[in-house]
């Protein structure tokens, strides 16, 4: 099984769109291997998780087996010396946040987090994973590129944190008896988000957004928002984030 890296979300209210800080744990800072790239390879080709090599260029070096089936690059795709933009992947339309990623790394001279957010894994819906990026230094104390790793995300929603509740992994499909739609309005409700926000978030009518909420209601017996926390909070409905509202994209934390 792969190691899962649990982080605490604080929502961010902004027009629009849903960003969201982190805060990481046991960063590493740098890599040094005594042969190259050769080093490199022999080290993470037979790990259990997703490990990579790019140079300074941003040009991949290695994919590991695992890494293979996250990006969901074909096997006789020759990584070597491409560039993400190169991708037979749909992912590819990352190509210059991943290489903000790169540059950001090797300029710190530590280890860069992201959120990524895509379809990895071959996952038909957008999927987080968290990607560290490590400076990769040779025996002459030169940085030769980076060398990065992806681990599953799970969200923790403060929320819940104060009720000291244990969180499980992130979902994406709808709660029983309450619709994706109405799920979306639901879950920017407890977000913080007023109706006229949710209302430009999904591109619908305020009184759709009021219709919906209204659905809940009487669906679950309720008749305010402090009910409706509080049957958030009973049910740990925020393991259940709506597909949608994971947008394609990296988030640096």
């Amino acid at each position: 099984m792969q190691n899962m890296v649990v982080f605490t979300a604080l929502p961010v209210r902004f027009l629009g769109a849903i960003y969201v800080y982190f805060f990481a744990s046991n960063r590493f800072f740098a890599m040094r291997v005594t042969n190259g790239f050769d080093h490199a390879i022999a080290l993470i080709e037979n790990l259990n998780e997703p490990w990579g090599i790019k140079d300074t260029e941003s040009r991949h070096v290695y994919l590991n087996p695992l890494a293979r089936i996250y990006t969901n690059t074909p096997d006789n795709f020759i990584v070597e010396g491409k560039l993400d933009v190169e991708f037979p992947a749909q992912w590819h339309e990352l190509h210059d946040d991943l290489i903000k990623h790169d540059q950001l790394t090797m300029s710190k001279k530590m280890s860069v987090s992201v959120l990524e957010i895509h379809h990895w894994n071959g996952c038909s819906t957008p999927t987080p994973y968290i990607s560290d990026k490590i400076p990769l230094y040779d025996n002459h104390d030169t940085c030769i590129g980076i060398i990065w790793n992806a681990k599953p995300a799970a969200v923790v929603n403060p929320i819940l944190a104060i009720f000291k509740k244990n969180t499980p992994p992130v979902f994406t499909h709808a709660i029983e008896d309450i619709t994706e739609k109405e799920h979306e309005v639901i879950w920017l409700i407890i977000q913080g988000y007023t109706r006229t926000e949710i209302s430009d978030i999904l591109h619908i009518s305020s009184s759709t957004v009021k219709s919906r909420l209204h659905s809940v209601f009487q669906k679950k017996s309720i008749f305010n928002i402090k009910q409706l926390r509080e049957l958030y909070v009973h049910n740990e409905m925020d393991s259940h984030i709506p597909a949608s509202i994971l947008s394609n994209g990296l988030l640096f934390i």
